[in-house]
């Protein structure tokens, strides 16, 4: 990850310490271990998109969906363009009954997915 906070090199360096445990963790199973620090990288830095996407599918993996719909949420605020979330959060919808997010998330994906050719 290339991360600076208000051009604050040791925040960037912290970010990145935190997010490679994060994932560390989160390979070898230490899930609370994982998420703290996937939450601390949010607390540092709230546009962190793939902290925010990571910790959305820890809380999938655990049942608790609407948290992992709250990270995805963020995640479309900050990358509206970005059809994997859309479409992740779409199944998130269709778990909770939301069939209609859910498809209008599908669709604006597909465009999204037109636009840029893939």
């Amino acid at each position: 990850l290339q991360l600076q906070k208000n051009g604050d090199r040791n925040i960037a360096a912290l970010l990145q310490q935190y997010f490679a445990r994060a994932f560390a963790h989160e390979r070898v199973m230490e899930t609370e271990k994982a998420m703290k620090d996937y939450t601390t990288c949010i607390r540092l830095d709230s546009k962190l998109a793939p902290a925010y996407f990571n910790r959305a599918l820890m809380h999938y993996d655990r049942f608790e969906y609407q948290l992992a719909l709250n990270d995805l949420n963020t995640l479309v605020q900050l990358k509206p363009k970005e059809p994997l979330y859309l479409e992740v959060r779409s199944l998130l919808n269709r778990k909770l009954n939301k069939c209609i997010a859910a498809g209008e998330d599908l669709e604006m994906a597909a465009r999204l997915r037109k636009t840029k050719g893939g």
